[in-house]
């Protein structure tokens, strides 16, 4: 059996506004479980987490064109460890990645040791990875996650009551504050959000401008609460431990 810990629970930021962000920490809390929240924009709220004891902030930069992140990999990533700079794990947004991106986080961003932008959905036996690459000799530890809710929300027929694979390896899941929020069950929710908003940024949405869009059944919500209802039975990690334990078992 493994001896690093195998479950995690990670958020991409993704621009939701901060009562939505707060929303998914105050379950974490609850449960007293880890999280580790990739950070696309700085706001009043992520700003007071960075001393929480339960929260590991990571970097979500955008690398897709017309990023506002910045125009170069160098602009970018600058961008990100500026609004995290103790940061330790990073997931690109739209798990966008190249050779030229994660040489470049291994030979400039010591301070960042795990990338979590593998996606293998529904694979069991998931074990972390170390990637040797650029000209520092330092390695980037890689863990892939199978589980993510805008995947199954894009899936036919999505079934938000399936059984959650426990098995062996990796079991780390992936939600988004904005479709916790929505308790998102198709896509279609938050296209209709997005539209309804027109020119209000995501962002600044309010609980009231979310409400029509809700899904009263099951979905992205109702899913992390399963999830975290798993935790007195199994040990959740921040993704920064995960790397830390597999290499202290290596």
């Amino acid at each position: 059996m493994n001896e690093f810990p195998q479950f995690a629970i990670t958020f991409d930021i993704d621009w939701a506004p901060d009562w939505a962000i707060r929303s998914c920490v105050e379950l974490l809390e609850f449960h007293e479980v880890p999280g580790t929240l990739f950070v696309t924009h700085s706001s009043p709220y992520i700003e007071s987490l960075h001393d929480h004891a339960l929260i590991e902030l990571g970097i979500h930069p955008n690398f897709l064109p017309n990023s506002s992140h910045g125009n170069s990999i160098k602009e970018i990533v600058d961008y990100c460890t500026n609004l995290v700079p103790d940061a330790k794990s990073m997931r690109t947004h739209g798990l966008m990645q190249s050779t030229h991106i994660l040489t470049y986080i291994i030979d400039n961003c010591p301070h960042i040791t795990t990338d979590v932008s593998l996606f293998l959905p529904g694979h069991s036996n998931l074990q972390p990875t170390e990637l040797y690459l650029g000209n520092s000799g330092r390695r980037l530890i890689r863990l892939p996650y199978f589980w993510e809710d805008d995947i199954l929300a894009g899936m036919p027929n999505p079934n938000w009551s399936e059984p959650i694979s426990i098995g062996n390896g990796l079991k780390i899941f992936d939600f988004h504050p904005t479709f916790v929020a929505l308790n998102m069950a198709t896509i279609g929710s938050y296209l209709q959000l997005k539209k309804d908003l027109d020119n209000t940024q995501l962002k600044s949405a309010s609980k009231s401008d979310f409400a029509p869009h809700v899904n009263s059944g099951e979905g992205s919500q109702t899913y992390l609460r399963r999830v975290l209802a798993l935790s007195p039975q199994h040990n959740f990690s921040l993704v920064s431990h995960i790397s830390n334990s597999f290499l202290d078992t290596t």
